[in-house]
C-alpha cells in the first residue's frame, strides 16, 4: 500500500459556476449551463454549449503575456487556458500561506488533447500559468512520452496528461512524486472545447449534439485544481484534509476515435481495478466523465460488471457533464472536487470511484475516501 495522499483544498471553475461551492450547489439543484453559443454547425445553426463568458475570467497577468521568447504574447486559446487554470489554482491555494513565490509548490498539469492549426506550446503554457499564479507554483515537466494527440499514451504511464483522463494521470504523477518524499503538490487541469477548429473536427465526426443528432456531447470549458499533502506536511502546516486519494489507475484503450482498433472497454475496467486495489471499502458513488455519447456508457457498463465485488448496486452514478458540458482535460479533477464538496454538503457519500476516458485512448480512475 502506498503512502497516504491527502487532499487539502480544491478549486473549480466552469460555465456552471466560479468556485467549488457554486458548482456543487448548481449541480445539486439540477441547473444546466447550456445555451445557444456564438458558434454554428454545418447548417449554420447555433451550437448549444456551456460557455463561461470572457468577462467572468480574471485578467491575464502582464508577466504571463510575455512568458517565453515570443514578445507578441500568447494566443487567444492559450490565454483562455491560462486564465482558467489560474482561477482554479488560486482557489486551491488561497488558504495556504506557506506556499509563496519563495517556496512554490511542485505542480502537475493536464491540457487539451485536441489541437488547432497552431499546436499548444505546453512548456510556454506552464511558464505562463506560473506567472499567472504569482510564482507560487512550479510546473513539473511532462513525462518523456510523446504527448501529441496522435500518440498521447504509452506503455510506461498508461495514460498521458491530456484529455479527460489526463487530470487523473497528472494526479498519478504528483502522487508518485509524493511517495518519493515531496511533501506538497498541486494538480491543475484545464481545457476548452469552444474553439472553432476543435468544434469543426467534432462536427465532422458527428459527435456534437444538434437538432439532428441526439447522440452527442455538449461542448464546455473549465479548470480544476487539487492541493495535496502528505500526512506529515499537513500536520506540520496545520492543514485540515478534505479527503484522501486511496488509489489511482491508468491504462490505454486499444481502440479509440483516432484509430480503428478494437474498442472493448477493457482499459477503463483495468484502471478501476488498479484504483480499488489498495482499499477494501465498498464504493458509495461512481463519478463518470460520460458526456452523453452512447460509446462511453458501454465501457462504463463493462467497468461496473467487472468491479461488482467492490461496487454494489446501491452505488449512485453521477455524470455532471449533464450540467457543465464536456470539460475535456479538466473533467477528472473536477469530478474529485465535486465529489468531496457533495460529501461535505450531505448529498453524496464517499468512497467515490472517479472514472475518466479520453478520446484518444487514455483511461484513468481514482478512489477518493474520507480523510
Amino acid at each position: 500500500m502506498s503512502k497516504p495522499t491527502l487532499i487539502i483544498a480544491s478549486g473549480l471553475v466552469t460555465a456552471l459556476g466560479i468556485g467549488v461551492g457554486q458548482n456543487a450547489a448548481h449541480v445539486r439543484a439540477g441547473i444546466s449551463a447550456f445555451a445557444e453559443s456564438d458558434f454554428v454547425d454545418t447548417r449554420l445553426k447555433r451550437i448549444v454549449a456551456a460557455v463561461l463568458p470572457a468577462v467572468n475570467l480574471v485578467a491575464l497577468a502582464p508577466s504571463a503575456l510575455s512568458a517565453g521568447s515570443d514578445p507578441a504574447g500568447v494566443s487567444a486559446r492559450s490565454s483562455e487556458l491560462i486564465r482558467l487554470a489560474g482561477m482554479a489554482a488560486d482557489e486551491a491555494l488561497k488558504g495556504s500561506i506557506a506556499i509563496t513565490a519563495a517556496a512554490p509548490v511542485p505542480t502537475w498539469c493536464a491540457w487539451p488533447e485536441y489541437e488547432t492549426q497552431v499546436p499548444l506550446d505546453l512548456a510556454r503554457l506552464a511558464r505562463a500559468v506560473e506567472k499567472q499564479t504569482g510564482g507560487r507554483i512550479a510546473v513539473q515537466a511532462l513525462s518523456s512520452e510523446n504527448n501529441s494527440p496522435e500518440n498521447n499514451s504509452s506503455e510506461k504511464s498508461g495514460a498521458s496528461q491530456r484529455g479527460r483522463a489526463g487530470g487523473l494521470a497528472a494526479l498519478a504523477a504528483a502522487r508518485a512524486s509524493m511517495a518519493a518524499g515531496t511533501p506538497l503538490a498541486l494538480v491543475i487541469a484545464a481545457d476548452s472545447l469552444l474553439q472553432q477548429y476543435v468544434l469543426g473536427t467534432l462536427l465532422m465526426q458527428q459527435r456534437i449534439k444538434t437538432e439532428r443528432l441526439s447522440d452527442g456531447l455538449i461542448p464546455g470549458m473549465g479548470a480544476a485544481a487539487l492541493l495535496l499533502a502528505s500526512p506529515a506536511a499537513a500536520t506540520r502546516l496545520g492543514l485540515t484534509p478534505l479527503a484522501r486519494i486511496a488509489g489511482i489507475g491508468c491504462a490505454t484503450e486499444a481502440g479509440h476515435f483516432a484509430n480503428e482498433g478494437d474498442w472493448q472497454g477493457d482499459a477503463l475496467a483495468t484502471a478501476a481495478h488498479t484504483a480499488l486495489a489498495d482499499d477494501a471499502v465498498p464504493v458509495a458513488g461512481l463519478w463518470s466523465t460520460m458526456t452523453g455519447e452512447r460509446c462511453w456508457a458501454g465501457e462504463f457498463g463493462v467497468t461496473q460488471v467487472r468491479c461488482r465485488a467492490r461496487v454494489p448496486p446501491t452505488a449512485v452514478v453521477h455524470h455532471p457533464a449533464d450540467a457543465w458540458g464536456d470539460l475535456g482535460a479538466a473533467s477528472g479533477v473536477a469530478l474529485i472536487a465535486l465529489a468531496i464538496a457533495a460529501q461535505q454538503r450531505g448529498w453524496a457519500q464517499l468512497p467515490a470511484l472517479v472514472l475518466a476516458s479520453s478520446d484518444f485512448g487514455g483511461r484513468s480512475a481514482a478512489l477518493v475516501v474520507s480523510a
